[in-house]
Order: structure tokens, then sequence, then C-alpha cells
């Protein structure tokens, strides 16, 4: 699926907190806004198994550390 560049603005404790999830799971922003509005949308998310896989794998690596 191609991804074509968007800008939103959001509030402050929007912005803070999404970063601050993107930082403890390892996702991009950009992921995890895409995720979010595609459960939105009820619409399947286009990630295949190895990338929820890898997901896993960095959100078990930072609970590690």
């Amino acid at each position: 699926m191609a991804r074509k560049p968007f800008s939103v603005r959001l509030p402050d404790e929007v912005r803070d907190r999404l970063e601050l999830h993107a930082t403890e799971t390892g996702c991009s922003m950009s992921d995890i806004v895409t995720e979010a509005l595609a459960n939105y949308f009820s619409i399947s998310s286009p990630k295949s198994l190895s990338d929820r896989v890898s997901r896993i794998e960095r959100q078990l690596g930072l609970l590690e550390s």
C-alpha cells in the first residue's frame, strides 16, 4: 500500500502521549496513528504477521532492558 505524507495538528497532550507510546513500544508515531485510524474506520491492518512479530519482539526487548 502506498503511503502519502499527511500533516495534522494535535493538542500538546495528545502529541506527548503519542510520542511517549512510540518510545515505549518502539513503533513510529506514523504507524501508531495509521493503526488507530484503521481501527476507527474498521479497516483491517495491512501489517503482515512478520511485522507484528517484529513489533512484539521490540516491545519485549524494551521490557527486558
